[in-house]
């Protein structure tokens, strides 16, 4: 299975002839010679083999074992996390933290556990007294909020590198400064002063100086004192003016004194007005949008791409086209379209176009699907961050084909875009 998945990454890449010749099958044959023929170690004169699994230490392991856990997580959730009472689910490699629906627990345990028995199972660990660790953080339940601070297994000895060891004095300044660093990274503001007391006493067991301790603690918080400072300073704020000689450098020295930083930008001038060497981007040529396809029967699909809209329409289009090419070569017709031929299974290629496309999925139960269908943009937006969340606003807005509900947005502003129709469409069909 990691080989299909590997392979599948790869065909995917369009990047890929860029950073090598070698196309996807003959670099998943290399991966398979590193992990299947060099996975020997020998032992009191004998070799092994390990059958299962990908080896410790490999640095191709790592690489494949996410690859199959997000394999797992797009098998685990084809239709969003709600659909298994999730509210939460981040995931670590294979460490996973997640907030379900009390009562729910064991059934998402056994969905997870289900997917690929025998090859790996999951535990769990549950919530006791508001409290829940995640690696080494662990998170606090109060009221509805959440807080974290450093997690420490019972068995912890707090044995760390002795101070009177022969080891240089940058290393054992080294270990202070990164448990200060864990710290900050870690506990909220309510248990920082308790880690901080906590490291004092933990360094102080192992024989380090009170004061060397000292000095690279408020060495460390110093600095994230002042990071933190200058992340919640006020914005920076900026005024930009015409420059007339004489009065605009008088304002800027006043403006200047209200902490306001006062920029001159130049006059339109006949070279700004006559000059036509540039040509401009029509509305449909500017990347970035939310777009809607509409079927001739009414029905809606909504997406977004960092494309022109109808680059990512024409790709609607030929996941159609395979599908129906797929559809011939099953019942012996001749192919229609120009071009290389379809090789791969039919029913593997009808099912990446099912993938690839709502659309394709819904001209099955179509009335008119050769009827038209038709593109629609509905919104420009070339932030990726806040294309997906007008995505989401639109899709829950409208009754539409998408599989799931898109980007999670917070309630507050899918209630406000609900209230105020903003995000709902008017267009009319036939």
């Amino acid at each position: 299975m990691a080989y299909t998945l590997i392979l599948e990454a790869l065909s995917k890449d369009s990047s890929l002839n860029q950073r090598t010749k070698l196309n996807p099958f003959h670099l998943v044959q290399l991966v398979k010679f590193c992990m299947e023929e060099s996975n020997f170690f020998q032992w009191r004169g004998k070799f092994y083999s390990q059958e299962k699994g990908a080896p410790m230490g490999s640095s191709l392991s790592p690489v494949i074992a996410e690859l199959f856990m997000e394999h797992l997580e797009e098998k685990a959730f084809p239709s969003g996390l709600s659909e298994h009472n999730v509210k939460l689910f981040k995931r670590y490699v294979d460490d996973i933290f997640a907030i379900v629906k009390q009562g729910k627990e064991d059934e998402l345990l056994n969905h997870l556990n289900n997917l690929f028995p025998g090859k790996i199972q999951f535990t769990i660990e549950r919530e006791e007294e508001g409290c829940l660790p995640f690696l080494d953080v662990l998170v606090v339940k109060e009221g509805n909020q959440l807080k974290t601070k450093v997690y420490r297994k019972a068995t912890n000895s707090g044995k760390y590198l002795n101070f009177l060891s022969n080891h240089p004095k940058s290393v054992k300044k080294g270990i202070v400064t990164a448990m200060v660093d864990r710290a900050t990274k870690i506990c909220s503001r309510e248990y920082l002063q308790e880690e901080i007391d906590f490291i004092r006493q933990t360094l102080r067991k192992n024989d380090f100086p009170i004061r060397l301790t000292e000095y690279c603690i408020e060495k460390k918080l110093h600095t994230w004192r002042n990071r933190v400072l200058r992340r919640n300073a006020a914005p920076h704020t900026r005024l930009v003016i015409p420059y007339y000689p004489g009065l605009s450098d008088r304002l800027q020295m006043a403006i200047r004194k209200l902490g306001v930083e006062v920029v001159f930008k130049n006059h339109i001038n006949l070279r700004a007005i006559l000059r036509s060497d540039k040509n401009k981007l029509s509305a449909e040529q500017i990347q970035g949008a939310v777009y809607m396809i509409q079927c001739s029967c009414g029905a809606r699909y909504i997406g977004e791409t960092g494309h022109t809209v109808d680059v990512r329409f024409q790709q609607h289009i030929r996941a159609l086209h395979r599908y129906r090419e797929a559809e011939r070569r099953e019942r012996g017709e001749s192919p229609r379209r120009r071009g290389r031929r379809q090789t791969n299974n039919p029913e593997r290629v009808k099912q990446d176009a099912i993938n690839a496309s709502a659309m394709v999925e819904h001209a099955f139960s179509c009335p008119r699907p050769d009827e038209g269908i038709t593109v629609y943009k509905l919104a420009a937006e070339p932030d990726f961050r806040l294309r997906k969340i007008k995505e989401a606003l639109f899709i829950r807005n409208n009754q539409c084909l998408n599989r799931d509900q898109g980007e999670e947005v917070n309630d507050i502003w899918a209630t406000v875009a609900t209230r105020t129709n903003f995000c709902r469409l008017n267009l009319q069909t036939d």
